[in-house]
């Protein structure tokens, strides 16, 4: 028969705790928790370190602005060339005129312009007559233009008849008739067209 031990030996194995389960896991948590940590300090290095700003719906992407600054240098359209109401010119030195000139009128330059712009008016009234296979009066629209090319040399007649003179002479011209000059060339460059096209009927 085996001895029952003291009560004093059963308290003390009674009382005894018992070993914690714990002191184990802990170690586990802790390597879960850093992987967690390691694995968000990666995708947040990835990124650059910051999150890339959302669009607001309906703003100007930064590609647009580019087109938009070209538009806005866009150079302005280029005048039509009609207008002689800012034309100057340049005195030219030479020989003291035999003849003073004459003093140019400015009822006369509004008069031969209004020609020229009657005759440029006839003239694609020809082109429109042409294009339709109107041969007939294609060329009487010609005609009609250069005819009033012709009054030019009427209106303008005085000082043409000086700037002549002046250019065979080697004379000095003065800075509104060098104006006139310019404009004269304008004339010439329709006047010429159309005096071509004329002609080419008579062969």
């Amino acid at each position: 028969m085996t001895p029952t031990p003291p009560s004093s030996a059963r308290t003390s194995q009674r009382g005894r705790p018992a070993p914690k389960q714990s002191s184990s896991a802990a170690p586990m948590l802790i390597g879960v928790v850093a992987l967690a940590l390691g694995g968000v300090l990666f995708l947040f290095l990835k990124g650059g370190g910051k999150a890339a700003p959302a669009e607001t719906p309906g703003a100007p992407s930064n590609a647009a602005q580019p087109a938009v600054q070209r538009a806005s240098n866009a150079p302005a359209a280029a005048p039509s060339g009609d207008s002689f109401e800012s034309m100057s010119g340049t005195a030219r030195a030479g020989k003291q005129p035999k003849t003073p000139a004459p003093p140019i009128q400015e009822a006369d330059l509004r008069t031969a312009d209004g020609h020229y712009q009657q005759a440029k008016a006839l003239w694609a009234s020809a082109q429109e007559k042409r294009t339709a296979g109107k041969n007939a009066e294609f060329q009487e629209y010609v005609h009609k233009a250069f005819a009033e090319m012709e009054k030019i040399n009427v209106a303008l007649g005085r000082y043409t008849d000086w700037m002549e003179e002046a250019d065979l002479g080697g004379w000095a011209i003065t800075a509104e008739y060098d104006a006139l000059q310019r404009r004269l060339s304008r004339y010439d460059a329709l006047r010429n067209t159309v005096r071509k096209v004329k002609s080419a009927e008579k062969r």
